[in-house]
């Protein structure tokens, strides 16, 4: 356990600024900036959110085709990453992900 004293703290990626009096601004832009600039392929586009309707259709197992292996290893760290911030809980907080990326594993 860490005691941390002050008016900012980072916590899981997560900046916390207590510096006005009565209020909190709560910040991932740097992490998430880091996670972009790590990211090792092109993002050519931006969405305003990433809401979809298709978001967790799952494909017919006739029609899915799996990743290739370095691209699937990159999807896999990269949302692990972003679910599980700077835990090293080694589980993931993001409910609908477990599935997902079983489902991508079984893919074929």
């Amino acid at each position: 356990m860490k005691v941390n004293r002050g008016k900012k703290h980072e916590n899981l990626g997560i900046d916390f600024d207590f510096l006005t009096m009565g209020e909190v601004k709560i910040s991932m832009i740097p992490y998430t900036q880091e996670i972009i600039k790590e990211f090792p392929e092109e993002l050519r586009k931006s969405m305003a959110t990433p809401v979809a309707d298709y978001l967790f259709q799952v494909r017919d197992k006739a029609k899915a085709k799996k990743l290739p292996e370095e691209q699937g290893m990159i999807f896999h760290h990269t949302t692990a990453v972003v679910c599980n911030g700077k835990s090293q809980k080694g589980y993931s907080d993001c409910h609908g992900i477990p599935n997902h990326c079983s489902q991508g594993a079984r893919q074929g």
